[in-house]
């Protein structure tokens, strides 16, 4: 039994060097997950989903029940995994993990409805369907180089989105003193004008509201510029981030496999 449960944590567990099967496991739930995406936007078609109801119904029943059989033999498995190895403690702190959530989510919101849950609440909750999607990260290997990056880069993004809360905040005021005496009907207050910041900092400009004093064009102006080079800053970062990881990937005899410093 013990040797069975190793062998099924390894077939649902991707890792770098999985053979033909674990491979085939990884393809088939992918194929799933984006399969519900697919047809949970042809769902909100009309015609479709008067014409293909039934379908669509019994399409969620099988995807429910695999990711349900998914999800509990994960959890079964999951004390192969030193770091989980407690057949109790191990378990619970897996499932509290954000992968584990994701993957509980990808099933819970289609059992709310046999819980007499008010109807309101679960046409809001099937929103979390959306989960699926999530789940995919588990499978590609390039997500997690994606999440790698932005968890090494978390500071300096933080620090970049700070400074972009604290312009929107700023611009927000002082457009809104420039121009409320002009257009009292538009820039009602600071929490209004925010619209117009975000539209402008991020150089959208849809044109719904906008400055008509000349000090508010000015104004109006250098917020645009400066959102230029403020939103930036996070792509540069991001950029930077993957520029060092591929780096290190292909000189990984060069990098210490513990502590990740060049040697």
């Amino acid at each position: 039994m013990k040797n069975f449960k190793s062998r099924l944590y390894y077939l649902l567990q991707p890792h770098p060097n999985s053979g033909l099967k674990e491979k085939w496991v990884d393809l088939s739930l992918t194929g799933l997950i984006l399969l519900n995406i697919f047809f949970l936007v042809l769902e909100t078609l009309p015609e479709l989903e008067t014409d293909y109801h039934l379908f669509f119904w019994r399409f969620e029943v099988i995807s429910v029940c695999i990711f349900m059989v998914e999800y509990i033999l994960r959890l079964w498995t999951i004390t192969v995994n030193p770091d989980y190895a407690h057949p109790l403690w191990g378990r619970l702190r897996y499932s509290i993990t954000p992968i584990a959530l994701i993957d509980l989510m990808a099933f819970l919101p289609f059992l709310l409805p046999f819980l007499h849950f008010d109807l309101l609440f679960i046409r809001s909750v099937r929103l979390f369907r959306l989960l699926r999607i999530l789940k995919i990260t588990r499978y590609v290997r390039a997500m997690k180089l994606i999440t790698d990056v932005i968890v090494e880069r978390a500071e300096e993004l933080l620090i970049s989105f700070t400074i972009m809360l604290f312009m929107l905040v700023v611009s927000s005021f002082i457009m809104y003193n420039i121009e409320h005496a002009a257009q009292p009907d538009k820039f009602t207050s600071v929490p209004a004008t925010m619209w117009w910041a975000v539209v402008t900092l991020t150089t959208v400009g849809y044109g719904d509201v906008y400055p008509i004093t000349p000090l508010g064009k000015v104004f109006g102006a250098l917020t645009a510029m400066t959102g230029v080079g403020l939103f930036a800053i996070p792509t540069a970062l991001l950029a930077s981030g993957f520029s060092d990881k591929m780096h290190k990937k292909h000189h990984s005899n060069r990098y210490c496999p513990h502590c990740g410093k060049e040697v």
